[in-house]
């Protein structure tokens, strides 16, 4: 066997070794890429000739499952009050674009069990959700990603008959499964601010799942009245801060500071706003600019094996007429200092 041979058939073997290498290298870096895609859920031009009009527009998720893992808001600043994404089993009406005020002559947001997927106002950033966590859209779960945003001010269409809305999000999603699966659990209240003083609405409910959650994130939401939104957890006769936060600020998720924070079956939730009125009327809770609204949103994680956390009604959100004199007094142990955290650390929750 001459040694030319013998160099041709390494260079070939070589070659072929080289090819392989390559298509599995495209191959890999085509499903990682198809396992990846934006997606933009966009009001599909809309217009209205009323102040504090309330719209939805509903789009079906067909086939598997996808996971969503950013959300960028698409808005108009100039008509686009507050923005807030929902997973439906079903759409609150057969329209394509309906009104979702809450009023009588209106129809819901959805129909059946929902669940609010991400909230947006004040001109708040992107947001891109901790490693390996999302939420799941699709599939068995939530068919329906429902778009509900609120147009303040209908003067910008008024003035310009050829004027439409197209806001929304571009979503970051993949169809690969994450390890731990987020939800949101809204704190609101009802009740009224007195005039020409300061006024403090809250509510609490206990938490009645069987899943552990862990907070990782928050959002608050008052109008101009609103001074500061906050919520605290009573685990074992001890309170810990949730989160605290100004509703005049960007109102985006913040991070929750307690990196240890978790509720478990039985704990107790509550949330307050400190109200301030200046003006001669009592205000009350609503949805118009002339009302004011008191909510807290607790971003939530669950390992996926507790994914039926995401679709228990009775544990989404929690609603009180605003008493000011609510009776904590049995869950608040004094004693304890708000920073106090949790001996128990798991890194992951670094957010």
């Amino acid at each position: 066997m001459s040694l030319s041979w013998m160099a041709s058939a390494s260079c070939m073997s070589n070659w072929r070794i080289s090819t392989v290498l390559w298509l599995i290298a495209t191959v890999t870096r085509s499903v990682i890429q198809a396992a990846k895609f934006d997606y933009e859920f966009r009001m599909p031009g809309v217009r209205t000739q009323k102040d504090d009009a309330y719209l939805c527009y509903g789009e079906l998720i067909d086939g598997n499952t996808s996971y969503i893992t950013g959300f960028k808001p698409i808005h108009d600043e100039e008509v686009t009050h507050h923005m807030i994404l929902f997973g439906c089993n079903e759409p609150g009406s057969e329209e394509k674009v309906w009104s979702c005020d809450g009023g009588p002559m209106s129809d819901p947001v959805c129909k059946g069990t929902f669940t609010i997927i991400f909230s947006w106002a004040m001109n708040a950033p992107s947001f891109t959700m901790p490693p390996d966590t999302s939420f799941p859209i699709g599939g068995d779960g939530y068919k329906y990603l429902v778009l509900q945003v609120h147009y303040k001010d209908a003067s910008a269409f008024q003035n310009a008959p050829e004027k439409k809305d197209t806001s929304g999000w571009k979503l970051s999603m993949q169809t690969t499964p994450t390890k731990y699966l987020a939800g949101v659990y809204l704190f609101v209240t009802d009740g009224q601010i007195e005039p020409n003083g300061d006024t403090t609405v809250q509510v609490a409910c206990r938490y009645t799942g069987s899943a552990v959650l862990h907070p990782i994130a928050f959002r608050v939401h008052a109008h101009s009245h609103g001074v500061v939104n906050e919520a605290f957890l009573f685990h074992n006769g001890k309170r810990y801060l949730i989160g605290s936060k100004s509703p005049q600020e960007k109102q985006t998720f913040y991070p929750v500071e307690n990196k240890t924070l978790t509720v478990h079956p039985d704990d107790v939730m509550m949330a307050r706003c400190n109200m301030t009125n200046q003006e001669n009327r009592v205000i009350y809770m609503g949805n118009t600019r002339m009302d004011e609204m008191c909510n807290f949103y607790m971003m939530y994680v669950v390992d996926s094996a507790d994914a039926a956390q995401l679709h228990d009604r009775y544990n989404q959100q929690c609603f009180s007429d605003g008493n000011e004199n609510l009776n904590l007094s049995s869950f608040i142990d004094e004693s304890q200092d708000e920073s106090d955290v949790d001996e128990d650390y798991d890194p992951y929750w670094e957010f």
